[in-house]
């Protein structure tokens, strides 16, 4: 192995877990496997975690994060860039910055939920929460040619994540601990491969979502409380994504990459 890639899989390995504070449910979460979410909430040790490369893959998002913040920046648009989770090693100079720079947690304990925005930025009249993500070019042209809802319609995890950031938003302002009221949210999505802007989705809170949302929250939370372990709910790719699967059942998929062909439906944790 070379040298630096050893250097690598050494820093991923020794570099601290997420830590669950009173087991508030991450925005990340919601629209994911309940068994998933539970097993990560009470610190239990994953089976099948993401391998060297998939870190890395994480990191492709925040390098694509700073660089749009600085590019709204640049327009006198940002309002706010959470830069919490860039390296600290790579400090930013604060005051060269027309939008804040902030590193809270929007922490809601009535909800019992925990989480960190992206980005929010004016757009015309409108105050937009921004949510950058990446994907593999060779999804872009479907994708592309969607509407937002059929877009929504097929990545429920997305939707609810970017959405219960809006409810937040929306108790926060309410609750006196923030100014900004956002309009709306906004997906960013960029093609690893080209670098290209492949779709913007916009996602307005609505009677529905919000129900969407908090029956999502509602559920999970009664299996904490009770210290039920929930039910599984992987699925297609989701088996094969599994942090918690079955480490005996690792084989190659299509692609060549090593990945679970059991999920936690069949783990003894």
């Amino acid at each position: 192995m070379g040298f630096i890639k050893e250097l690598t899989k050494e820093y991923y390995n020794n570099k601290p877990k997420k830590e669950y504070k009173d087991k508030l449910i991450s925005p990340s979460m919601l629209g994911g496997c309940p068994r998933v979410q539970w097993y990560k909430l009470n610190g239990i040790k994953e089976t099948t975690p993401p391998d060297t490369n998939a870190m890395m893959n994480f990191e492709v998002g925040n390098l694509w994060e700073a660089k749009i913040a600085e590019f709204l920046d640049e327009q006198k648009v940002l309002l706010y860039w959470w830069n919490e989770g860039q390296s600290e090693r790579m400090s930013v100079d604060k005051s060269k910055w027309s939008g804040e720079l902030r590193t809270d947690k929007w922490e809601d304990l009535e909800l019992g939920v925990s989480g960190t925005p992206d980005i929010v930025f004016k757009q015309k009249d409108k105050n937009v929460l921004l949510d950058v993500k990446t994907m593999k070019a060779n999804g872009a042209n479907y994708i592309a040619e969607e509407s937002d809802d059929e877009y929504w319609a097929g990545h429920k995890q997305y939707k609810l994540q970017l959405g219960l950031y809006l409810l937040l938003n929306e108790r926060r302002v309410a609750n006196g601990l923030e100014t900004v009221k956002c309009d709306y949210g906004k997906l960013c999505i960029i093609s690893k491969d080209t670098g290209a802007i492949i779709k913007e989705p916009c996602l307005f809170m609505s009677k529905e979502l919000k129900e969407e949302i908090l029956a999502e929250i509602e559920s999970l939370r009664k299996h904490l409380d009770n210290n039920t372990i929930p039910p599984c709910t992987c699925e297609g790719w989701m088996v094969n994504y599994c942090n918690y699967g079955v480490i005996s059942s690792i084989k190659p998929n299509r692609q060549g990459k090593p990945v679970p062909m059991k999920c936690c439906k069949n783990t003894r944790i």
